[in-house]
Parts: C-alpha cells; structure tokens; sequence
C-alpha cells in the first residue's frame, strides 16, 4: 500500500520487498511450484483494489521479476487484506498439493474488512491452504498480536521483519515446501523442508518429491 513508499536502509520499502521476492524465486523455489501473486495498493490512491497480476502457474522466474518491477505503490492507496484473503481462495481452487498463502504487509486493515474471518473460511474451504504473514515494519505491539492471531487462526506463524534481513529471512522460511525422498521402489526414506536440515540417506538413487509437485 501506500507507505510501501517509505525509505529504509536508504532504499524504499516496496524496493526491498520486490528484491526479497526476486531472490526467493531465484534461490529457493523449485520449478515444479505453483507460483501466484496478487497485489493491491498499486493502481489508485484511496482506494481498496485487489489485483491477481499472476494467476497460479508453473514458475516462471524471468515473468515474477518482470511483473515485479511494474509494480509501484500509490500514495494514500489503502490496505484490503480482507478481500485480498477472500479472492485467494478462487485463485487457489482447482490447485491440488500444500498451498501456502504468504501475506507481507508494513500495515493494517483499512478497508473495513474482517480479514480473521476471511482467513477462517479459506482454511474451512478445503482447499488445504496455511496462511502465514510477514510483518514488514511493524512495531505497533497490539497490531502484531492481532497478525499472530491471525496466523494461527490459518494454520500457519507470524514473523516479524524490521529490516532487511529480517524480511529476507521470514519470506525464505514461511514459503518453504515440505518434501519427501522416494526411492526406487516407492518407499519414503525421508522428509524434510526447503529450508531445514540435511536429509541423511545411504548411497543410491532417490527421487524428491515435493508437495503438490515433484
């Protein structure tokens, strides 16, 4: 939204979230995901638009950065978690394996939106989604109650990120996909995250299987 526009480590806020993104595509999401993006506070001031600017599709790195890089927060543009929330839940269905809806925001709702029930309705959907959400900036401690409440509410953690670092750490961690490792005959040796520990395995051949794509 709108105060995406402010500086930070010398840069603005929205410049080091769309730099946090390029490199979580370009070092931790595999080619098999599924990759979505809806944004708003992009296209009008005052107002509360939502906008899918990639529906879900195999992962195109060069597509994500060049959606990324068109986009810029308007002045006074406001924040619709809510309805962003609700619309997540028509842009995942049909989609079958994990889904991990991250919300990154430096700011609350201010659209009049109840965005606890809207994330109750997406984990009562059936559409096997977790929300997690990345406090960019936030400092406000009644406000970061109620994102961790939220959060758990789907299923998912709240991180707080006052920096950049801390940015990059939080996207990197809640976007990571659970896996499997398979062996020839089919049997799981293995489980593990795409942010975790090693797998230990013995010498042979595995295949990874992640969630909802190998």
């Amino acid at each position: 939204s709108g105060s995406m526009l402010q500086r930070m480590d010398g840069k603005r806020r929205y410049q080091i979230a769309r730099e946090t993104l390029i490199d979580l595509v370009d070092q931790q999401l595999p080619d098999s995901v599924q990759f979505a993006l809806r944004v708003f506070g992009h296209e009008e001031p005052g107002s509360c638009r939502t906008d899918l600017v990639m529906p879900p599709a195999p992962l195109d790195r060069s597509q994500v950065k060049q959606t990324l890089a068109a986009i810029v927060p308007k002045n006074l543009a406001k924040t619709p978690i809510a309805d962003s929330l609700k619309a997540a839940a028509a842009d995942l269905s049909g989609l079958d394996g994990e889904k991990i809806v991250l919300l990154i925001t430096d700011g609350e709702e201010t659209c009049e939106g109840d965005a606890e029930a809207a994330i109750s309705a997406l984990v009562d959907s059936g559409l096997g989604a977790v929300v997690n959400i990345v406090g960019f900036a936030v400092e406000d401690p009644e406000l970061t109650e109620t994102f961790t409440r939220w959060a758990k509410v789907g299923g998912g953690v709240y991180r707080q990120a006052r920096d950049r670092a801390a940015l990059a750490d939080s996207v990197q961690a809640l976007s990571a996909r659970t896996f499997e490792v398979v062996d020839d005959q089919g049997v799981v040796q293995g489980t593990g995250r795409s942010d975790g520990e090693r797998v230990a395995l013995k010498p042979g051949s595995y295949r990874l299987k992640f969630s909802g794509g190998t």
